[in-house]
């Protein structure tokens, strides 16, 4: 349909994809923070690659950084593509369209990736932590927890690309061996002897609840009136000052073999 409206050959108008896409890809990714109405001008004209209107090759000139920028991509890509620059500059709203729609397909994939990562992460190394708690002892442990959790909160808000991200989500992987392993073994070496562990247990829940609780609030108003950035880097600086007091002021609490 595309090779069509512009007077194109299939052939052609690969090339033309060819040419732009990676030019365009990375012009996404840079201008993800621009006036989303300029978009939203520029993508739901329903012949948009005839009539865009100026606010709409205004907001692609800001996604490659300039104007002169644009024109710049858009010669190269005329030479390599065979395409004369003007179809192309009128092809640029379509193709930052496909572009956009393939972005919200990805977006289902990467989200379940950052769900899978960490839970396969704590399936493989939670035995592991078990045993080697035991002859490390628990602070240890707990504090690469800690650590893992604010290298999270940091990278969580200076990375931008979505497939980092997946990455960035093996620290939650860490976290979570470390936290499912550790607060269980924690709370019986504090409780044994007492026939209070599953009260000790359950207080420790209650805690972590109201915690996540006034930290999902906390952190969604901070991110609404300072961005998300700087609730990552607070919530970055919290997990900060659990490794700071685990460092410092925790002891150790695993039993001695002769205890």
């Amino acid at each position: 349909a595309m090779a069509q409206q512009f007077g194109l050959t299939p052939e052609q108008t690969a090339r033309a994809f060819e040419a732009l896409m990676p030019a365009l890809t990375l012009g996404l990714q840079r201008g993800g923070g621009l006036d989303p109405n300029g978009f939203a001008r520029m993508f739901g004209m329903p012949d948009a690659a005839r009539s865009a209107a100026p606010h709409g090759f205004d907001a692609l000139g800001q996604m490659f950084g300039s104007a002169q920028l644009m024109q710049a991509v858009l010669r190269q890509a005329s030479a390599t593509s065979g395409v004369g620059a003007q179809v192309l500059r009128q092809m640029l709203p379509l193709m930052a369209g496909v572009v956009t729609t393939r972005s919200a397909d990805w977006a289902p994939v990467l989200i379940a990736f950052c769900i899978v990562v960490p839970q396969a992460i704590v399936a493989l190394t939670s035995p592991t932590v078990g045993r080697k708690a035991q002859e490390w002892g628990r602070r240890p442990f707990l504090m690469l927890g800690f650590a893992a959790l604010t290298i999270r909160g940091v990278l969580f808000a200076t990375v931008t690309d979505p497939y980092l991200l997946v990455a960035v989500q093996l620290f939650d992987g860490v976290t979570a061996a470390v936290f499912s392993v550790m607060i269980p073994l924690i709370v019986a070496d504090l409780a044994f002897g007492s026939g209070r562990y599953s009260l000790a247990l359950g207080i420790i829940g209650t805690a972590s609840g109201i915690g996540a609780s006034v930290s999902t609030i906390l952190a969604g108003f901070v991110a609404d009136r300072f961005g998300a950035p700087t609730a990552f880097v607070g919530l970055a600086c919290v997990a900060a000052l659990g490794l700071a007091m685990i460092a410092t002021i925790m002891p150790e609490t695993r039993r001695s073999e002769t205890a």
